[in-house]
C-alpha cells in the first residue's frame, strides 16, 4: 500500500494516463536529454524541451507526466512531485534502468 505522499503523487499522475497526452517528439527529446544515470530537475527538463521544440510548457509538461505515469521517466514517489498543481523545485527525474 502506498503511503500518503506516494498516493498523492500517483493520484496526480493518474490524470495523465490517457494517450491524448502522448507526444512522440517530446518522448524523443526527453530521452536525448538524459545521459547514463543522469538525474535532471523536472522543471528544467520541461523548460528545455519546451524551448528546443518550440512547444508550450503545458504541452510538454503533460507529455512528460504521461511518461512518468507509464514508468518511461522515473522519479522518487516518496517525495511530493507537485504543489498547487505545479512541479516542485526539487523534483528530479531520470530514465529507469533498461531504457
Amino acid at each position: 500500500m502506498p503511503n500518503d505522499t506516494e498516493g498523492a503523487n500517483l493520484l496526480a499522475l493518474y490524470a495523465y494516463r490517457p494517450s491524448i497526452y502522448a507526444r512522440a517528439e517530446v518522448t524523443h527529446a526527453a530521452i536525448e536529454k538524459f545521459g547514463i544515470g543522469q538525474h535532471i530537475l523536472l522543471r528544467q527538463l520541461i523548460s528545455a524541451i519546451s524551448q528546443d521544440l518550440d512547444l508550450p510548457y503545458a504541452t510538454v509538461s503533460t507529455a512528460i507526466y504521461h511518461l512518468m505515469w507509464y514508468g518511461k521517466i522515473a522519479t522518487d514517489l516518496c517525495s511530493l512531485i507537485f504543489v498547487d498543481s505545479a512541479p516542485t523545485s526539487n523534483t528530479y527525474v531520470w530514465l529507469p534502468e533498461g531504457c
